[in-house]
């Protein structure tokens, strides 16, 4: 496993020029642990540098200017692929039963917090939490595994709140803010069909928005999508995930509040 650094933005054309553009080189980052993968990524805009964690369940930061990874802490826990910064510079993630921790540089260790993610009764030993989002009212929601829960978590005061479910389904597998502050999210369990919803927080509603599909330049249904993302202009883009994989652009309608 390792990282590879790539600068877009210093490649040049539109639309299907594009794809026959000059493109810029693609360099690879290896990290020292022999068969150790990256799980999940999170730039610290002020220190231009990208913090990570590991398959082996380190913490490490690269420099934008770096050529190697520097380790910074090892946890007594398995990590989940989930990773964002807050904006007092702490780092949170999740591991096994649900469990958020928060990594603050300089230190040597990762803290393990005293709030779990919500599961149904009986199914702690399993339970997980496929995504995390920073919203801007400053809370953090997340989507479980086993049960599909949404939840939301205050970094400063600590208080975790079980906010429901969206779907019948299990598995939020990725989350993102729109601009309107709807909370998107994909909800899809193994071998089921990936749906769309958004989280009003406003309201404190949710709404199943369906199966996606496009017409262009093909038709096509996605069954399974594992990211999400907020475009500059407010449009989705969503990752498939699926053995034909496919970029897709969702451009939601605006909402006035």
């Amino acid at each position: 496993g390792g990282l590879f650094r790539h600068d877009a933005a210093r490649e040049f054309g539109t639309g299907q020029e594009d794809f026959y553009s000059k493109r810029d080189r693609v360099e690879v980052i290896p990290l020292p642990g022999k068969g150790e993968g990256v799980l999940a990524l999170a730039y610290d805009a002020a220190e231009q540098a990208v913090y990570g964690i590991t398959t082996l369940n380190r913490v490490f930061r690269l420099a934008d200017n770096a050529k190697r990874p520097q380790m910074l802490a090892r946890a007594d826990a398995v990590f989940a692929p989930v990773l964002l910064r807050l904006p007092d510079g702490r780092f949170l993630g999740a591991c096994e039963e649900g469990r958020l921790w928060q990594y603050r540089p300089g230190d040597r260790k990762v803290e393990m917090l005293a709030v779990q993610a919500p599961c149904e009764r009986g199914k702690r030993y399993v339970a997980g939490v496929g995504s995390l989002v920073l919203a801007s009212n400053g809370l953090v929601y997340g989507g479980t595994t086993v049960d599909g829960f949404f939840f939301s978590f205050d970094p400063a005061s600590g208080s975790l709140v079980n906010l429901g479910k969206p779907h019948r389904q299990a598995f939020i597998r990725c989350l993102t803010e729109g601009h309107e502050g709807l909370i998107y999210g994909i909800v899809q369990e193994p071998q089921g069909l990936a749906h769309l919803f958004t989280y009003d927080p406003m309201t404190g509603g949710f709404e199943d928005l369906g199966l996606l599909g496009t017409f262009i330049t093909v038709q096509w249904t996605p069954h399974a999508i594992a990211a999400i993302c907020t475009g500059r202009n407010g449009e989705l883009f969503l990752g498939e995930s699926d053995n034909i994989s496919h970029l897709f652009v969702y451009y939601p309608p605006v909402v006035r509040r």
